[in-house]
């Protein structure tokens, strides 16, 4: 099953769950929801996707390799971090490939040389939480329904590394837990 599939399974089940909470949390002589808000029959991925799209109308098309990419990159370089964090390197992505100085897609940033840690071999255990996470902040960030933590940054590092002249002469715009962000 590709990374999007997963991805529109869960945002699936998360709305079976939001539709039977407000069933649920009618009280006596309040109506719930008319309609469910999806079939529970199993819907196919283009079902899937035409509620995906329809919850988020700002939505960007993205291919499973822009959102294996950019999972990657969060797992990689983030995932002990708080989910602001994790936000933030993924906008970091975001914020590149709307550059002119960087490559003009997800991939291409994430596979640049010297740019983020280890990414070429890295080999995340897809069972894990810290992974799955990663993707959901991919595809939240990538259809363009979570707010830019990073503020515009466009480089990165550890708190634990001595910023470099190259970082030095550029202006901090936030720092989250163990990252400093750069424009």
């Amino acid at each position: 099953m590709s990374v999007r599939s997963q991805t529109s399974a869960l945002l699936a089940a998360t709305l079976v769950t939001a539709f039977f909470a407000d069933q649920v949390l009618a009280g006596p002589g309040e109506p719930g929801l008319a309609e469910p808000l999806i079939s529970l029959a199993a819907p196919s991925e283009t079902a899937l996707l035409e509620v995906e799209d329809a919850a988020t109308p700002a939505a960007t098309n993205y291919s499973d390799d822009d959102l294996e990419c950019m999972a990657k990159v969060v797992h990689r370089e983030s995932r002990g971090q708080p989910r602001d964090g994790q936000l933030a390197v993924a906008h970091v992505m975001i914020n590149r490939v709307r550059s002119e100085r960087f490559p003009a897609s997800i991939c291409k940033v994430a596979y640049q040389p010297f740019q983020f840690s280890g990414i070429s071999g890295h080999q995340p255990n897809r069972e894990s939480a810290a992974w799955a996470t990663s993707v959901e902040i991919a595809h939240e960030v990538l259809s363009g329904r979570a707010q830019d933590t990073s503020n515009g940054a466009l480089y990165f590092h550890a708190t634990r590394i001595n910023p470099n002249r190259f970082f030095r002469t550029r202006k901090q715009v936030a720092a989250l837990e163990d990252h400093i962000f750069y424009r």
